[in-house]
């Protein structure tokens, strides 16, 4: 099991900074963790339960900090988080320090701002409240509702600073998961500090969750996609598969698990400058897989394997390791979720830490001073409802068959898919594009769609298509390099024929265009 014992020797106790209560500076002393406690808000917490001694020393392998953990009691049902509550834990002792959401119903899924001073989570006051996004700080104070969700909010991360050209300054932003309901999936949602400016950024017709930041300011999230180690008699398996956009949504692309066998890929964490870590789980139990950031759809390296046990969350560390949410199988009874630390560079298990069986650890993330991934610039227009799509060379690929170009396509079809959860007609036609001669084709689209592409032959007959919808944002002008290419390589440099061209408008009304010499429909070089 991933769960292993260390010696606990006390923590060396360094003056806190100012501003800080002495409460939490006690947990600040002794390395803390900030965990989500169920059962009853008003009450105090129980002793913890004390697990064998660890190899080593836990107080040596948590620096000075302090980390933040969701957890559950063991006595309600299995994903309902009623009586949850977010605290400060010593990690050193594995001691309970004081309570962050006093009064509220249920509070949990924590992460802290890159100032290691404020807490962002979702919880809910009252029994008829839905979750909502909340920011309390480190040391208890400033409690505000940041955001609400009719159907209720989770999983809200920190962002980076996004700029518009009639910005008067860059804004820090927030991400945050919307709960699905019959109407609509899980969304990812961003919007500004105060909840001004709320645009979704996901369009996923089967939902979204685990959105967390990377060091260059990409947002990484977990999506539903279809295998393709299934055969066509076996029938389409659901395969989830790791995605990064841009904050602002645009520029969607596969990170991680695609196309390998179909498994639960979640809980992504960057845990130093170029790797990522997260959490693969199938029939037989989990693996913690470790890709490199910037080269991650062929970096793939499996961490540990943990046969028996699942995943639930992943969180960085200093040095390199990572804090491990899991559950224990145990007889006669349901699983207990456990959290520990984890080497990411060689997978060995440094120490147990909040081993009680009253409580379910859910989450934990480190919560101190991190560097601030960079700020970007966005060009959507939240008010438009078109984009353009352009591809620079179709017979670009990793793939040897198409690679070869021993066969010519002639178009490319653009298909949609519903967002409505209750729609089950499957993908729609919105129409084909022309190739030209050179591989490249260029056309407009409807945004906030999900769409998906399939090349089409001489013949009429569908080529290859797309394992995963993708979508484009109202105002993006997004370009591809291929089809399957291996986007971590350079293209050509050349102006391709079909951006010599107006582009082609696939599922949009028709509009008026001025007339021109040449052949708009023909497949021959532009002058």
């Amino acid at each position: 099991m991933l769960s292993a014992a260390s010696r606990r020797n006390p923590a060396t106790c360094q003056r806190p900074s100012r501003g800080i209560s002495h409460t939490v500076a006690a947990a600040v002393c002794a390395c803390a963790l900030v965990a989500t406690l169920g059962s009853g808000c008003a009450e105090r917490p129980t002793a913890p339960h004390r697990s064998k001694p660890t190899q080593g020393k836990l107080a040596g392998v948590i620096s000075r900090g302090i980390v933040a953990v969701s957890q559950a009691p063991t006595t309600i049902p299995s994903g309902k988080l009623t009586g949850a509550r977010i605290v400060l834990v010593d990690a050193a002792k594995s001691e309970i320090v004081s309570i962050l959401t006093e009064g509220f119903r249920s509070a949990g899924k924590p992460n802290c701002s890159f100032d290691g001073k404020r807490i962002l989570f979702a919880g809910a006051k009252a029994n008829a409240d839905a979750p909502a996004i909340w920011e309390i700080g480190v040391d208890g104070s400033g409690l505000r509702k940041v955001t609400e969700c009719p159907g209720g909010c989770a999983q809200a991360i920190y962002l980076s600073t996004i700029y518009t050209i009639d910005a008067v300054a860059p804004e820090d932003q927030i991400a945050f998961v919307t709960l699905p309901t019959m109407d609509a999936p899980s969304t990812i949602y961003s919007c500004r500090l105060d909840g001004a400016e709320m645009h979704p950024v996901t369009f996923a017709s089967k939902g979204v969750s685990d959105p967390t930041i990377l060091s260059d300011g990409r947002l990484i999230f977990s999506m539903a996609a279809p295998s393709e180690s299934d055969s066509a008699e076996e029938g389409v398996v659901e395969n989830t598969a790791l995605f990064t956009i841009n904050t602002d949504g645009t520029d969607v692309f596969p990170f991680a698990g695609l196309h390998g066998a179909a498994a639960s890929r979640t809980a992504p964490c960057q845990v130093d400058a170029n790797t990522v870590v997260y959490s693969e789980c199938d029939g037989t139990g989990c693996k913690v897989i470790s890709v490199a950031r910037t080269r991650s759809l062929h970096s793939r390296r499996i961490v540990r394997n943990i046969a028996g046990e699942r995943i639930h969350a992943l969180s960085p560390m200093p040095g390199g390791k990572v804090l491990v949410s899991h559950s224990i199988p145990r007889r006669g009874t349901a699983p207990l979720r456990r959290l520990s630390i984890l080497d990411a560079n060689d997978g060995k298990v440094i120490a147990t830490v909040l081993d009680d069986p009253k409580w379910h650890a859910l989450d934990a993330v480190w919560v101190g001073p991190r560097s601030k991934p960079p700020g970007r610039s966005s060009v959507v227009n939240h008010d438009g409802s078109v984009a353009q799509l352009y591809c620079l060379n179709v017979y670009l690929s990793d793939q040897s068959i198409q690679s070869d170009r021993d066969f010519e396509i002639e178009t490319v079809r653009v298909f949609s898919n519903s967002l409505s959860p209750t729609d089950l007609s499957g993908p729609k036609l919105l129409g084909e594009a022309r190739v030209e001669s050179d591989g490249s084709f260029f056309v407009e689209l409807p945004a906030r769609t999900p769409l998906q592409l399939a090349s089409v032959g001489l013949d009429g007959k569908m080529l290859d298509r797309m394992q995963s919808f993708f979508w484009v944002m109202p105002g993006e002008r997004r370009g591809c390099i291929g089809c399957h290419e291996d986007r971590e390589m350079t293209p050509p440099n050349r102006h391709v024929f079909a951006l010599r061209r107006p582009a082609q408008r696939i599922g949009l009304p028709p509009v008026a265009r001025a007339k021109s010499t040449r052949a708009y429909g023909s497949r021959k070089e532009p002058k």
